[in-house]
């Protein structure tokens, strides 16, 4: 993708409980991936982020936390 594409690209993350009658959002986190890439090496090792609903009424309450790891390259990149 070219840089402009990848400025504005988005990254989701939605974590759900699976179950065999069920398929509930347990909550999601959002990001720009810029934010990611504009990271020193382009990584975001280990963090924790805290997830909402978006189809709760009450989406500004945390549901869950997820601990992540991202890594973004381009080409040229090492």
């Amino acid at each position: 993708m070219d840089k402009l594409d990848a400025e504005e690209a988005k990254i989701s993350i939605t974590m759900f409980d699976k179950g065999f009658f069920k398929n509930a959002i347990i909550g999601q986190f959002d990001f720009d991936l810029s934010f990611i890439y504009n990271r020193k090496n382009h990584t975001m090792l280990h963090q924790w982020v805290a997830l909402s609903n978006p189809k709760s009424e009450h989406y500004n309450e945390v549901t869950g936390y997820l601990k992540v790891s991202i890594s973004v390259a381009a080409t040229g990149d090492e």
